[in-house]
C-alpha cells in the first residue's frame, strides 16, 4: 500500500505554514523544531527594524484543526498533565497558537502566564487553555504579541553565556533545550576583535 498524506497531517502542516508566514510578514522568525516532539513545535524570534535578531524569543505549541474549536467557537489548547509539567519548566515564555482551518485564522495565548496564574492546574487540571478572541495571531495584530515577548524578555534579563552553560549542565532535558536555544540565538554570536593600540614612536 502506498504512503498516505493524511488529512490530519495536512491540517497540521497548514497551521505551521500559517504561523511561519504570519511571522515572516511581521518582522519575526518562526524556527520550527523538526524532530523530537516534547510539547514545543518551534520558537518565534523577534527582529529589529534592520532585520537583525534581537534575542527576544517565545516557544510555541501549535494546535491546528476543528477539534480545537469548541461548539461555542472557542479556540482551545487541549492537552494533558505531562505537557503542563513540561511547559512549566521553561524560563522563556511559552505561547499556544490555535489555528482554525475553516476560518483560516488563529489566536494565541500565553501558556506560561496561565500556568503561573493557576499553579494547581499542573497536578489537577483541567488541561484546557482558551485562546481569547482578543488575541488574534495575525499580521495586523502582531504588535500585541511582540510587546508580550519583549516584556518577558526584559523580565528575564540577559543571561551571560557562561551562566547559560552552567544552567545547561545542571538542568533536565527540557531546560537544556531552553538554554541551548538562548545560547545559540544569533544576536549572542559576537566576534570580539582585540583592540588596536597605537604605538608611540
Amino acid at each position: 500500500m502506498p504512503t498516505h498524506y493524511s488529512q490530519s497531517a495536512r491540517t497540521g502542516d497548514e497551521g505551521i505554514d500559517f504561523i511561519r508566514l504570519t511571522c515572516t510578514r511581521s518582522n519575526a522568525l518562526f524556527l520550527e523544531r523538526p524532530r523530537q516532539d516534547i510539547g514545543i513545535d518551534g520558537h518565534i524570534e523577534l527582529l529589529n527594524q534592520s532585520g537583525e535578531p534581537t534575542g527576544a524569543i517565545a516557544f510555541v505549541q501549535a494546535k491546528a484543526g476543528l477539534s480545537y474549536i469548541s461548539n461555542a467557537g472557542n479556540y482551545q489548547i487541549k492537552t494533558d498533565k505531562v505537557h503542563f509539567e513540561t511547559w512549566s519548566k521553561y524560563t522563556s515564555p511559552v505561547i499556544g497558537i490555535v489555528y482554525n482551518p475553516s476560518a483560516q485564522d488563529a489566536r494565541w495565548v500565553s501558556i506560561t502566564e496561565y500556568i503561573q496564574s493557576h499553579p494547581n492546574s499542573i497536578q489537577t487540571g483541567p488541561y484546557v487553555i482558551e485562546a481569547s478572541a482578543q488575541q488574534p495571531f495575525s499580521q495586523q495584530q502582531f504588535t500585541k504579541l511582540q510587546i508580550y515577548i519583549e516584556t518577558q524578555h526584559a523580565k528575564l534579563g540577559i543571561l551571560s553565556p557562561q551562566k547559560l552553560i552552567d544552567q545547561y549542565f545542571s538542568a533536565d532535558v527540557v531546560a537544556k533545550i531552553d538554554c541551548l536555544t538562548q545560547l545559540l540565538t544569533p544576536s549572542r554570536i559576537v566576534c570580539n576583535r582585540p583592540e588596536q593600540k597605537h604605538l608611540e614612536a
